[in-house]
């Protein structure tokens, strides 16, 4: 169910390199008449040296009888080639590598390790899950005026990294991964 997140911590390292912003909520999940008291903590750490972005999310059963949870983190992105149809992907799944155009919906199981390549803007943006996940990438896509009639446009790119989860009473799962962003 839905509910606002607190800010907990926003503060840099003692180090200096990096931001950290923590964030937490308690909700519940329904599953088949069944309601678990849930609590989700959200990190994320960004780099003042390097162009990164670490995200965690702390998934915690706050009732005493098991939590079957689908948890889904969404990202979207616009790639300049990606509006031109010269952007594609490369990863590593469970069925090995895999690659292709950004143009149409894909479902990836079990994804190690996923880039969104731009060679028009010298752009690969990696993303490194500490363990696998799903992965379903959308194409966003508008239509808009082209000439005389209407036609499709390539506005950007969706990814949703999820996963089922199930937490037995008190029991917590932690989601984490890395996003770097890099010249090709």
């Amino acid at each position: 169910a839905w509910a606002r997140y607190e800010l907990s911590k926003l503060k840099p390292t003692a180090e200096g390199d990096e931001i950290v912003a923590e964030l937490n909520r308690n909700g519940t999940v329904d599953d088949a008449g069944t309601r678990s008291l849930v609590r989700l903590e959200k990190q994320l750490r960004f780099s003042t040296r390097q162009p990164h972005l670490s995200v965690r999310y702390d998934l915690i059963n706050r009732y005493l009888e098991p939590a079957a949870l689908w948890f889904g983190v969404e990202i979207n992105l616009l790639l300049p080639g990606g509006v031109l149809g010269k952007a594609l992907f490369d990863g590593l799944c469970d069925f090995g590598d895999v690659e292709g155009p950004l143009d149409e919906p894909r479902a990836l199981r079990r994804v190690g390790y996923l880039a969104l390549i731009d060679e028009s803007a010298d752009l690969v943006i990696g993303i490194y899950p500490e363990e696998p996940l799903d992965v379903w990438m959308m194409p966003v896509i508008t239509v808009h005026r082209a000439g005389e009639g209407f036609g499709p446009y390539h506005q950007g790119t969706h990814l949703l990294l999820h996963g089922d989860h199930d937490l037995w009473g008190s029991e917590q799962h932690r989601v984490a991964f890395r996003i770097e962003f890099n010249s090709i």
